[in-house]
Formats: C-alpha cells, structure tokens, sequence
C-alpha cells in the first residue's frame, strides 16, 4: 500500500478523476486503512435540496470503510442504526455517554454506566452485528477533561467484559508537552484500549509541526504492541482555521497531508476525519461537506486510495 498509494497521492493538487482512474491502474494489497469521518449517523440535522437529513452514508459510502455512529436513548433506533452502519464497513461507534459523564470540570464514571451498557448491549444483540466488528468509540480527550484513570479502565473492563476481543478506540486532545505526559504516567493508555489517537487542528502540514510530530513519537512510544494508533485528519473549517491563515479551499492539501503522513507511521491502520458534517461544536464549523468541491473531490480520492477501493 505505502509504494502504490505514495504515488497515487505524490501532488498537492490534482483532477479526481485522473485520480480514480489511476487508482484503477493499479493493484492495491490486502492490507487497505480503515477511513471514515465523524458525525455520519449522530442526529446531526442539515437542510439540503431534498430537505432535512440527519444520515449521510449515501454521501460517503463509496469511498469510506469506518465511520462514527453515536448511540441513542431508543434502544430499537440504535440497534437498527448499527445494522445499517455495518453494511457500510465498520461502525465507529461513539458510547461516551453511556460511560461518562461530566461533573465540573472532570470526566467522571456515570453512576448508572452498568444499566446503560446493558441495554446497549441488548441493542448491539438485536442490531445482529457482531460485536468484533464493532469500533467501540469510549471516550473524546478524556485525559484532557481531567479523568481519572482508574475510570478509564472501568470503562474499558466492562466492555471488554462482555466482549472480549471489542476494539476499543479513544481519542485525546493534543497537549503542550506530551513526551512528559507520556512518560510521567505509567501505562498512560489502558491495556484493554487498541486505537488511541489525538486531535489536533489548523496545521498545512502535520508532519512539520514539531509539537505534533513529538506526541505522535511519544504516543508510538507509550503503545503496547497489540495496540495502534488512530490519526486524525483536521477536516473542518473554522473562524480559528481563517486566523490560522487557512481558507475552506486549503482544506483539501491538509487532507492530503494527512494521508502522506498516515502512510509513513506503521502503527497507523485508522484514520477518522473530523468531520464529513458541519456544526458538530456550533454553527459556525464547516465540515467537509460544506466546502468547495474540489476538497470533497480530494477526500473522495484519498478515502479510495487509503480503502484500497
């Protein structure tokens, strides 16, 4: 994949479908990265030219293989928004909610975290989808929102408790100085977690972000060796993202920014970007979605090349 997909992606623009039908021309190996976006199925209403939607797989389904679904209090609603979700690839689904709950300024263990997983779990049942197929979405910057550990763990046990080979995905915040983080903490991210990420946004270019570069090395320092890394590709466009210098039509070569840097990392085999759907942390966030064509055009091609499509 590294070999083929570095070609495929070697300029910083390019025609979609010079794009595809190279894809075409090649031969792509087994071992594609799982790629998706957030928000695809999580009640986020937008208004189009056939009206109101709050689900977006008919946008992103041809060339995505892992997108967030959210849990929801209707438990027969959830158990056919997985089903639905897993004809698509696998469900990123997104449970913080069941587990957590926020008190202050701290992420605490929601005291009624055991009967709410179980009626998920009755749901996950129902839905008919198997739960090792399931991406098991935990918790967003938990250690950022000032969680205890142990809590994280409790989490993490339950669920593995009931299905014992879930891959259980988290996703922290980028912090100031992470080698000290990471080196301070003992087993800063739990044994029962496979994919740990972080979110960080406004760069051109990741890789030439020292701040950033530096966590990615501490967090691959930190995993254990059954556990990977989940990057996360900065796909919104924000009044931050305009002070940064950043214009809605530059959103496309940090994708592919992205994408290059994603295939140099080999603990990397998930990419989520934030995110398809605009207005997941207010009205003025612009996803995907929302921005010239010609950057959808490119998340299109770089979802193709990553899936092995």
């Amino acid at each position: 994949m590294i070999k083929t997909t570095t070609r495929l992606l070697a300029g910083a623009s390019f025609s979609f479908w010079a794009v595809v039908l190279q894809i075409q021309a090649e031969t792509f190996p087994a071992s594609a990265m799982l790629f998706g976006y957030a928000g695809i199925d999580c009640d986020l209403i937008s208004n189009g030219p056939d009206g109101p939607k709050s689900s977006y797989w008919d946008e992103v389904a041809d060339f995505t293989n892992a997108n967030q679904v959210c849990v929801t209090a209707d438990m027969q609603q959830l158990a056919q928004r997985l089903d639905n979700a897993a004809q698509y690839g696998r469900p990123v689904f997104y449970l913080e909610p069941v587990f957590f709950e926020q008190t202050g300024d701290q992420l605490v263990l929601a005291s009624h975290a055991d009967v709410l997983w179980q009626m998920v779990v009755q749901a996950i049942h129902n839905s008919g989808v198997p739960p090792e197929d399931l991406i098991f979405y935990m918790a967003d910057e938990p250690y950022h929102r000032n969680v205890n550990r142990a809590d994280l763990v409790k989490a993490a046990q339950m669920i593995r408790a009931t299905f014992a080979r879930a891959d259980i995905l988290v996703i922290e915040a980028a912090r100031p100085n992470p080698e000290q983080f990471y080196a301070a903490n003992p087993n800063p991210i739990p044994d029962e977690i496979r994919y740990w990420g972080f979110n960080a946004y406004t760069m051109l270019d990741p890789s030439l972000n020292p701040a950033y570069m530096r966590e990615l090395s501490a967090i691959e320092t930190a995993l254990q060796p059954d556990q990977s890394m989940a990057l996360i590709v900065d796909a919104t466009h924000t009044p931050i993202h305009r002070l940064a210098g950043l214009r809605a039509g530059d959103m496309g070569d940090v994708a592919l920014n992205y994408a290059r840097l994603a295939q140099t990392l080999t603990r990397v085999d998930l990419v989520l970007a934030y995110s398809w759907v605009g207005g997941i942390d207010g009205r003025w966030e612009k996803g995907v979605r929302d921005m010239p064509q010609h950057v959808q055009d490119t998340h299109r091609a770089i979802g193709l090349a990553l899936t092995g499509r």
